[in-house]
């Protein structure tokens, strides 16, 4: 059960709509052992923005730290990953800029067109009409960005004052804090790394617990979450059991 500990309980959110608030913090009310339960976090985050948020088609975190290259984590799809992998390649774009400044921006296709005419092409050929970037912190220092990006084909713009986009960043955040407690930017950058590369041995034990029960991703996360806590071990040695099991 969440606490009240939880970012933004109480707040406007809560006002406004009850009943996702309550569903937003069961969602993401899980704790941080390790580097695979921060990307699960991220992925969730990106998920719900994309459910909930009016024009964020796509999702996806930009993870900037100092002396190292930038590298996205929990995209929503392909298309998110082609434009990121653009902007690192060109180095410069709204989710760099967002981390870099440590401000939200917004850039259309045009406005990106006018300061990185280049990714503007990526951009333009991915269907992506704008991006929407939001600063994440480790210690109080911007260290990345949640990025949201509209199809050519939305109307809608992304709200950058809605209560969810602000609880869901008290969530990243307060989950950046949390693992990162004891770790320079420097490690936390080779956790979040490492997370990224065991990303695939997670959906691969959803997927066949997907299989095991008949249930949604959702609901496989959901048993997996449940095993790891059951058992006290982290996600990514649920997963491994799972796969080395064939069962639950």
């Amino acid at each position: 059960m969440a606490d009240d500990s939880s970012p933004q309980r109480g707040g406007p959110l809560w006002e406004s709509d009850p009943e996702l608030a309550s569903a937003v913090e069961i969602r993401l009310s899980l704790p941080i052992r390790g580097s695979d339960d921060l990307i699960e976090l991220m992925a969730r985050v990106a998920a719900i923005a994309v459910q909930h948020i009016a024009g964020a088609d796509h999702a996806g975190i930009t993870a900037a730290f100092d002396d190292f290259a930038p590298f996205t984590v929990a995209p929503t799809d392909e298309r998110v990953s082609t434009f990121d992998r653009a902007q690192y390649e060109f180095d410069g774009g709204p989710c760099l800029l967002a981390a870099r400044t440590d401000r939200i921006v917004h850039f259309d296709l045009a406005e990106m067109g006018q300061l990185w005419p280049d990714l503007s092409i990526t951009a333009h050929q991915s269907s992506i009409r704008r991006v929407t970037a939001a600063p994440l912190h480790h210690r109080a220092i911007s260290i990345g960005s949640l990025n949201l990006y509209t199809d050519h084909s939305t109307a809608a713009t992304v709200p950058t004052t809605s209560d969810l986009l602000s609880v869901l960043l008290g969530y990243l955040d307060r989950g950046l804090d949390e693992f990162g407690l004891h770790l320079t930017s420097a490690a936390l950058a080779h956790e979040l790394m490492r997370g990224v590369e065991t990303r695939a041995l997670l959906d691969n034990a959803i997927g066949v617990i997907m299989g095991l029960r008949r249930c949604s991703d959702t609901q496989a996360a959901d048993l997996l979450d449940t095993k790891a806590r059951t058992e006290n071990i982290s996600r990514r040695d649920a997963a491994r059991r799972v796969l080395d099991d064939r069962a639950l």
